[in-house]
């Protein structure tokens, strides 16, 4: 599993530049059998555009909400680390800035089956309520 997060931040909080998450999403998706979770609109091409699989969960805004609250209380209290980056959340943090998670935002739209190739070619970032989840995989016949 590709977790789009571990790719996008680095310590401190910082975010990667464009050139260099787009360099590791393509060297992440290089190869069949991968599944990507993360909606980053700077890179929908790259993992929309090679998947056979997009799974959209449309959740009502109030249970991502809730389940960021949720989450957050734990990452805060345990001092959870996040994608091997030194980054925790704190309390201050919380407070006082904007989320870091891309669930929370304008919400969009899941993408009807005829859209997601305009979707997928959009070169403006989107930011939603709802994960986005991509898999492609190849069986080979055994």
């Amino acid at each position: 599993m590709i977790e789009l997060d571990a790719l996008f931040w680095g310590r401190d909080w910082q975010p990667a530049p464009v050139e260099l998450f787009r360099h590791r999403v393509e060297r992440e998706t290089r190869d069949d059998g991968w599944i990507v979770v993360g909606n980053y609109g700077q890179v929908r091409d790259l993992v929309w555009r090679p998947a056979d699989t997009l799974i959209w969960l449309d959740l009502p805004l109030s249970l991502v909400m809730w389940r960021l609250v949720r989450r957050t209380v734990r990452r805060v209290t345990t001092r959870e680390e996040l994608w091997g980056t030194g980054n925790r959340e704190t309390l201050a943090q919380c407070l006082l800035q904007p989320p870091v998670d891309p669930a929370v935002g304008a919400q969009d739209p899941p993408p009807q089956p005829r859209e997601a190739s305009r979707w997928s070619a959009s070169s403006s970032p989107r930011r939603s309520a709802s994960c986005a989840c991509r898999a492609r995989a190849r069986l080979s016949a055994s």
